[in-house]
């Protein structure tokens, strides 16, 4: 019998917000590392990824991209 780890709701946010990073580095074609200060130096982490993240999990992982190149983009944080 199989046994399952269940993730917390911390672990399960904190998931989400290293898949999003990664992702919009390869949509962005920048290093992951350059898309992670930017986000990080934003608050888009803690305030947008994390902060939204019972809503934003619920999207696609391009609608995801998007508004977070939006949301540096407003910032003037672009990577």
């Amino acid at each position: 019998m199989e046994e399952r780890h269940h993730l917390t709701e911390t672990e399960l946010k904190l998931s989400f917000a290293a898949i999003s990073v990664e992702t919009l580095s390869r949509k962005l074609g920048k290093p992951y590392r350059e898309v992670f200060d930017a986000l990080q130096r934003t608050g888009a982490i803690r305030d947008y990824l994390i902060g939204c993240y019972d809503t934003l999990h619920t999207q696609s992982r391009e609608y995801v991209d998007d508004s977070l190149i939006e949301y540096l983009t407003v910032r003037n944080a672009m990577p």
